[in-house]
């Protein structure tokens, strides 16, 4: 009979508070989606590929030849980075970022340690990352050989527009929705049960 009593009296102050209840979840809905807003915009990467061929010097003893073409490949790896390269890119695409900003932006890998460099450029604009990482490209083959001893430099990859990789964090619109609706929903019984606590009508 008391739980019966216990019961009643529960439905009785949800019902009482249903609006508060439903105004909480709603504002808690509309919470998960606004955070949801505010996530940062997606940006995109795209890849270049360039073989390059070290000079090799006229002798006839070959001393730490792996050494040589470590430090030569490290070496081209860093002047993708620097304004030797990334000067001329954004002078020829016209960019706004500084070039310290642009070089935020790229980056260059190898591996194995094999001839082949690989230019990535990243962007909220993929159609802007494919462009920046073709020019990287074509700077890198026509300048390289005024910093580094190179007997060839070779694109054999361009980036391509519809090639572009996704890398921003994925976003969970729904999943924010719910639980932010969940959460306004608890809380909503929490006060409910709060309010009907403090204001418990006086017996006489």
């Amino acid at each position: 009979m008391e739980e019966t009593t216990y019961l009643a009296d529960l439905i009785k102050v949800l019902k009482k508070y249903l609006w508060l209840i439903v105004l909480l979840g709603i504002i808690g809905g509309v919470s998960g989606r606004m955070i949801t807003n505010d996530a940062p915009s997606p940006t995109y990467e795209s890849s270049a590929l360039v073989l390059i061929k070290q000079q090799m010097k006229d002798t006839n003893v070959i001393i730490n030849q792996t050494d040589e073409t470590t430090r030569f490949i490290n070496s081209a790896l860093t002047l993708v980075n620097t304004s030797a390269i990334l000067s001329s890119v954004k002078q020829e695409l016209k960019l706004k970022e500084t070039v310290y900003e642009l070089a935020e932006k790229v980056r260059a890998s190898n591996e194995n340690g094999s001839y082949v460099i690989k230019l990535t450029a990243s962007d909220d604009n993929p159609n802007q990352a494919t462009k920046v990482a073709n020019k990287i490209a074509e700077v890198f083959k026509r300048d390289l050989g005024s910093y580094l001893d190179v007997e060839s430099v070779d694109v054999v990859q361009l980036a391509e527009v519809g090639q572009e990789t996704k890398i921003s964090p994925t976003t969970r619109t729904k999943a924010n929705i719910i639980m932010g609706t969940m959460i306004g929903l608890v809380l909503g019984v929490f006060l409910s049960f709060v309010l009907s606590y403090f204001f418990k009508p006086s017996k006489a």
